[in-house]
């Protein structure tokens, strides 16, 4: 397994109207329509993660734009902090203010968005990354989302707490002079952006109404299915990209039948176990390391894809009873 890839932060102020439609075209493949202003500078203003595996960025649109969106292999999620844009498609018309989630880019859907004073921010997730995260084997047609607004209010919430915690990883990485960021770790987010999108959001693969679906998934959930899922997460633990959709297919089952194995039969998730499982090769590493080599607590936990240093000292200390650091010094 390569242990790290590179991450990369850039910001860039932008006054030419050319310049801007070249950046906005590659990073939303939108087409930004913006005259030749006369004497003030444009001042599109962008600040963008690029993560390998998704994009998170910080844009201010000033003055009134339009823009076209044509992106038809991604799914871009905006989070309004200041003005206002409306999307129209049709006869239809979205509008989205101050504090509002909502997809702005949708992989079935091209429209027309006209902003003014906007200023967002942005998660953009590839198409495979979604397809992937819920598995693409077990539902009819393709995925497409069906509404632009989260399902409620605390889908909403989910949305941006997950979208909170995604930068406080990302700021982490970044703010860390050690050089390239673990793959475990952009692996597990862009995971859990991709698993919070298809919760959050309406769409034809997790929200439908299908009783026969979910009866199967429950006469699926047998030991066996446990069985070979673990064996999966056991022989594939250090994969950065091991998703509940891999697991299912090795299980030879449906990824809710998967879920409800781990329920039924230990009381726990595939997630959650897959993150037990890389507690213990954290624990085998800090126990086998030599601390005088200036090996740290926090280097072997970032290597196994747990980004808060506080969070896996608990959870740490709730396996095993001692904390990590004691782990390496005896």
């Amino acid at each position: 397994m390569t242990a790290s890839q590179p991450l990369t932060r850039t910001h860039l102020v932008i006054d030419d109207p050319d310049q801007a439609r070249a950046c906005f075209e590659r990073l939303y493949d939108s087409r930004l329509l913006v005259g030749r202003s006369r004497g003030a500078p444009l001042g599109l203003d962008l600040t963008v993660c690029d993560a390998g595996r998704f994009t998170s960025a910080d844009l201010t649109l000033p003055g009134e734009l339009t823009h076209q969106a044509t992106r038809s292999d991604y799914l871009i999620i905006a989070m309004s902090l200041a003005g206002v844009v409306q999307y129209d498609h049709g006869k239809d018309t979205d509008r989205f203010s101050v504090g509002q989630a909502h997809i702005g880019g949708r992989p079935d859907l091209g429209c027309w968005a006209r902003s003014r004073g906007l200023h967002a921010r942005t998660v953009t997730l590839p198409l495979p990354l979604l397809t992937r995260a819920a598995g693409d084997d077990h539902f009819p047609g393709p995925l497409r989302f069906t509404d632009r607004r989260p399902l409620t209010a605390a889908a909403h919430a989910h949305w941006k707490a997950t979208v909170d915690y995604v930068d406080g990883v990302l700021d982490g990485l970044l703010d860390d002079p050690g050089g390239p960021a673990p793959l475990l770790i952009l692996g597990s987010t862009a995971q859990l952006l991709a698993a919070t999108a298809l919760a959050v959001f309406p769409n034809t693969w997790t929200h439908r109404d299908d009783p026969s679906a979910d009866r199967a998934a429950r006469v699926d959930a047998t030991p066996t299915t446990l069985a070979r899922a673990v064996a999966h997460i056991d022989a594939h633990y250090a994969d950065p990209d091991l998703s509940i959709a891999d697991i299912a297919a090795a299980a030879c089952a449906t990824p809710r039948a998967v879920q409800y194995a781990f329920r039924r039969h230990r009381g726990t998730t595939p997630m959650a176990y897959l993150r037990q499982v890389r507690m213990a090769a954290a624990h085998a590493d800090l126990a086998a390391a030599d601390p005088t080599t200036g090996i740290t607590v926090t280097a072997v936990a970032t290597r196994w894809g747990f980004a808060h240093p506080g969070r896996f000292a608990a959870a740490y200390r709730a396996a095993y009873g001692v904390p990590p650091s004691h782990t390496l010094h005896t």
